[in-house]
């Protein structure tokens, strides 16, 4: 997603949703934005990802470099 714009960016993400079966997940492993800018930051990203339907967004930087993500597609909600 490096090459990717913003708008590019979740646009990406609201695919990969919709392509996702419910209750499937994401899983990134990305470069921080904190130590490389063509990288989204940390609240950049969780932020792309709600917009785009994820939840239960989990985060975690390995080893202060790389940052793990982890999103999942809610269940539909029960009628």
């Amino acid at each position: 997603f490096v090459h990717y714009g913003k708008k590019q960016r979740t646009d990406a993400y609201k695919a990969i949703f919709d392509l996702l079966k419910t209750g499937g997940m994401l899983g990134l492993f990305t470069t921080r934005g904190e130590i490389a800018p063509m990288f989204e930051k940390r609240d950049e990203l969780i932020k792309n990802l709600k917009q785009s339907g994820f939840q239960n967004i989990e985060t975690k930087h390995f080893p202060d470099v790389y940052l793990i993500a982890i999103a999942k597609k809610p269940h539909k909600p029960q009628k």
